[in-house]
C-alpha cells in the first residue's frame, strides 16, 4: 500500500535565523521553477516555494522578545507608546537636547545666521563672497591667490629676468631662442609657398 501526500495542508517549518521550528498550515503554492502548471494546480514537489501561516511564529516572537510583529512600524503598545514617545520628545526639547521637528530646525537656522553675522562661518553665499574678496585683496597685494592674472604676472617677471641676464635658464634660454628663430623662419617659408600657389 502507498502512502502519499495527496492533500497535505500542514507541515513542520523552521525559522533558521531564530532557531525556531513550528507545525504550521500551508496556505498556497507560490512558485515552482519546473513549471507554472504545478503552481496553478498547487502541486507540492521538492524546491516548491509555498506560503505558510505565520501566526505560530509571531506568537513565539511576541512571547520571547515582547514585540508584536503583526503591527507594522509600531512596538507593541500602539497609542500608549506614541503618547510616551511624544512626552519624551517634549522633555528633550525643553532640556535643549533636540528631538526633531520644525521648531528645532528654525532654532538651528537662527544659530547659523548669528554665526555668519559674527564672522564665525556657517556656510552660504555670504561666506563665499567674503572669501572671493579676500582672494582679490591677496592678488592685489602680490601674495598670490591663483588665477590667470597671477600666471601672466609670473610670465612677465620671467621674461624680465631673461632680458636682464639674471638667469631664468642660461644655456636653456639660448637654445630656446634658436628654436624660436628657426620656427619663425619655417613659418615664413610656408607662408611664401602658400602665396606662390595662389
Amino acid at each position: 500500500m502507498k502512502y502519499r501526500g495527496l492533500r497535505v495542508d500542514a507541515g513542520n517549518f523552521a525559522w533558521g535565523s531564530e532557531n525556531c521550528t513550528k507545525k504550521v498550515r500551508l496556505l498556497d503554492v507560490v512558485y515552482n521553477a519546473t513549471s507554472n502548471e504545478l503552481v496553478r494546480t498547487k502541486t507540492l514537489t521538492k524546491n516548491t516555494i509555498v506560503q505558510i501561516d505565520a501566526q505560530p511564529f509571531k506568537q513565539w516572537y511576541l512571547k520571547k522578545y515582547g514585540v508584536d510583529l503583526a503591527k507594522k512600524g509600531k512596538k507593541g503598545g500602539g497609542k500608549k507608546d506614541e503618547a510616551e514617545e511624544a512626552r519624551r520628545t517634549r522633555r528633550r526639547r525643553q532640556e535643549g537636547r533636540g528631538g526633531g521637528g520644525k521648531k528645532d530646525e528654525a532654532e538651528e537656522a537662527r544659530r547659523t545666521r548669528r554665526r555668519r553675522q559674527e564672522g564665525r562661518g556657517g556656510g552660504g553665499k555670504k561666506d563665499e563672497a567674503e572669501e572671493a574678496r579676500r582672494t582679490r585683496r591677496r592678488r592685489q597685494e602680490g601674495r598670490g591667490g591663483g588665477g590667470k592674472k597671477d600666471e601672466a604676472e609670473e610670465a612677465r617677471r620671467t621674461r624680465r629676468r631673461r632680458q636682464e641676464g639674471r638667469g631664468g635658464g642660461g644655456k636653456k634660454d639660448e637654445a630656446e631662442e634658436v628654436v624660436e628663430k628657426k620656427s619663425r623662419h619655417v613659418i615664413f617659408k610656408l607662408k611664401a609657398r602658400e602665396a606662390k600657389n595662389k
